[in-house]
């Protein structure tokens, strides 16, 4: 967000504000101010990632619905929140940190006059043989004591309030980065979350010449279950696929909601015939489970998926990697769908 305050407050900021809002109205948009944000931050370039999506769907011609718009939103400015997360519980832990600072030194304090209270003491015992005036002294140690255990009582109720409230920012911190890198529908991996798992993964891989398999999954037909059956029933159908995709993927691997209906798993130390039974263990769950309209009983009729698969190569980027998954599934769409789509024959990747 600052960079872009930034960047209208140049020269040319009205008119490229003027560029963006004329953008999205070219491509059928509405103003709306999230549409307004991705095409202001695209028109600027002031995030290369972002540009570079934008870029390579407009060239192979992706419509820019409003769901897709959102969904950039979502990926490449969904870190605002979390960063406003992050910036009130640092602010709250802070506050936390000082007062424990305060209950340690007030211990300490405490200790340190108890310690002075008992010196004393003990070099005023030293010096007399008065039976009223040992009995006096050591009533007032005992008196010392019970304070000094008073004192501690309380810090330490204090030091257990403080310890639950970090507990639970710390808590709070990591529902944040769970909200900002899952699917809000389907609870599997967001864009986000993929884009930076498959670089991660794919490093990995080249950094340990290690197989790496990524995988694109897309639901057939769905824009006619939603025309028929309406968005909720559309919900239902994209859960359950990203349910069956969990359930049949390894634990290593990463589910993730690529856009819409289209889902991608990054499948790391995967070669290309485990995925292809990955794939195939998925597609006849989807395809053979009946789903019903709740409110009637109704079935909304047969759900099946495509899929399409790679494998790195050495002469890889990430890019040409996801590019040649998306061409298998393509494949796996022309030659009739629900099918799997290798880029390649059974064998290792050149």
């Amino acid at each position: 967000m600052r960079a872009l305050e930034e960047a209208l407050l140049g020269p040319l900021g009205p008119q490229r504000a003027k560029e963006a809002l004329a953008l999205a109205l070219s491509l059928g948009l509405p103003g709306t101010p999230k549409a307004y944000e991705v095409w202001l931050a695209y028109v600027l370039d002031i995030n290369p990632q972002l540009r570079e999506v934008i870029d390579a769907e407009l060239k192979v011609g992706v419509q820019f619905t409003l769901e897709r718009v959102n969904e950039l939103h979502k990926q490449f400015f969904a870190n605002d929140a979390l960063d406003v997360h992050v910036i009130n519980a640092g602010e709250q832990i802070s506050r936390e940190l000082a007062s424990i600072l305060e209950v340690l030194a007030s211990a300490a304090t405490s200790n340190e006059k108890f310690a002075d209270r008992i010196s004393n003491t003990a070099k005023a015992l030293e010096k007399t043989t008065d039976l009223a005036k040992i009995r006096s002294l050591v009533g007032e140690l005992g008196a010392a004591s019970a304070e000094l255990a008073a004192e501690n009582r309380s810090l330490a109720q204090k030091l257990s309030a403080t310890s639950i409230e970090v507990s639970s920012l710390r808590q709070s911190l990591k529902d944040a980065r769970t909200d900002a890198l899952q699917d809000a529908l389907t609870g599997v991996a967001n864009r986000k979350m993929f884009d930076t798992r498959l670089h991660e993964a794919f490093d990995a891989a080249v950094k340990t010449i290690t197989p790496l398999t990524l995988m694109m999954v897309d639901i057939d037909h769905f824009k006619r279950f939603n025309d028929t059956w309406g968005h909720q029933r559309g919900d239902q159908i994209i859960r359950f696929v990203a349910s069956v995709l969990q359930k049949t993927a390894s634990a290593d691997h990463i589910v993730a909601r690529y856009g819409g209906e289209e889902f991608a798993i990054v499948m790391p130390k995967t070669g290309l015939q485990e995925a292809h039974r990955i794939a195939e263990a998925a597609r006849v769950a989807i395809s053979s489970k009946r789903l019903y309209r709740r409110s009637t009983n109704e079935e909304l009729g047969l759900v099946t998926a495509s899929f399409g698969i790679a494998q790195i190569r050495r002469t890889d980027s990430v890019s040409s990697l996801i590019e040649r998954a998306d061409e298998a599934l393509y494949t796996s769409k022309r030659n009739g769908r629900n099918r799997v789509t290798i880029e390649t024959p059974l064998q290792p990747a050149a």
